[in-house]
């Protein structure tokens, strides 16, 4: 079995501000590596339940987030693209699932950690078709 795994920071276990997802953060390492647990936590799941192929895609931000030296020796690990508009570059019919893992609330979310949609700075509402959407794919 082959999964995708996509993986943003604002939702990572014990990440409760802008200061452990941004690069000039007071908390920024302990984000990687608090990511990094997140990220080995799954693999191992997936590990256990027989998922032989497993693709790790650092979607935040630059994409180059993640603490690598501490990452899960069983997935292979992709960083790198997203401003280039390559998020899911890759994601095909040979994969037979998506994990989102760490995404948080869109944008608006009343009491939610982190919301936003794609940006703070420049995006509130992102809609496909009339229905507002996160950042899923």
């Amino acid at each position: 079995m082959k999964i995708m795994m996509g993986v943003d920071m604002e939702g990572i276990t014990g990440i409760v501000s802008r200061d452990f997802t941004s690069r000039d953060g007071r908390l920024y390492g302990l984000g990687t590596e608090l990511m990094a647990g997140d990220i080995n936590a799954a693999v191992q799941g997936l590990v256990d339940a027989g998922v032989d192929d497993i693709v790790v895609w650092d979607n935040h931000s630059s994409s180059l987030n993640a603490h690598i030296t501490k990452l899960h020796p069983a997935a292979t690990y992709r960083c790198g693209g997203i401003a280039n508009g390559l998020r899911w570059q890759g994601l095909d019919g040979s994969f037979d699932g998506l994990i989102l893992l760490g995404y948080h609330a869109k944008a608006g979310t009343l009491h939610a950690v982190l919301e936003h949609t794609m940006s703070s700075a420049s995006w509130f509402r992102l809609k496909v078709n009339g229905r507002e959407i996160g950042e899923g794919p």
